[in-house]
């Protein structure tokens, strides 16, 4: 996977923007571990199955177990403020369909 495509995994399973800032090209073979909370979770996101707070473990967090595996890689994650593109809705109708 390219390094932008792990940016959009890790965007997903953290529900929190990640952007690739390494400006490294091509593809490259990784492995990556998740955690039963970063599986429950996205089934959750998914809509696949409800949130149940007793299967909610607080001691394995959701995407902890994978920002582990991405470490490992020797990838460093650091929180920063960054720009990002934002698509704003500001007004919706909807048009009337031919009977």
């Amino acid at each position: 996977m390219t390094l932008a495509m792990l940016a959009d995994t890790l965007a997903y399973y953290l529900d929190r923007p990640v952007v690739d800032l390494t400006q490294l090209p091509g593809s490259y073979a990784m492995e990556l571990e998740f955690s039963a909370a970063d599986l429950r979770f996205a089934a959750v996101k998914a809509g696949a199955a409800a949130y149940s707070p007793a299967a909610a473990d607080a001691s394995e967090p959701v995407g902890a177990s994978l920002i582990t595996s991405v470490q490992k890689l020797g990838i460093r994650l650091e929180a920063r403020q960054a720009p990002i593109e934002v698509i704003v809705i500001d007004h919706l109708e909807m048009a009337p369909a031919a009977n």
